[in-house]
């Protein structure tokens, strides 16, 4: 017997108004033509439209990217 999911009002995303008030982030991976895999942690800017951050490692865990953003302050002051 199948239970019946929970329906939740979708909320509209709020538009930014200005840069750096929201940040979107993605992991993108790739193979390498001799096999070896990466991955990519891009952040970026939702009102600019432009990549702010960028992490590339070979296995991207919590570790590593709760370091990246922990630092994020520092990279982030760059592009204002």
């Amino acid at each position: 017997m199948r239970t019946e999911k929970l329906q939740r009002p979708r909320l509209p995303m709020e538009v930014p108004s200005a840069a750096n008030q929201y940040w979107s982030m993605e992991v993108v991976a790739d193979q390498l033509s001799n096999g070896r895999r990466f991955s990519v942690l891009h952040v970026v800017d939702d009102y600019l439209r432009e990549m702010v951050g960028q992490l590339v490692l070979t296995f991207i865990s919590g570790q590593p990217v709760a370091r990246f953003l922990d630092n994020w302050p520092a990279v982030a002051a760059c592009h204002r």
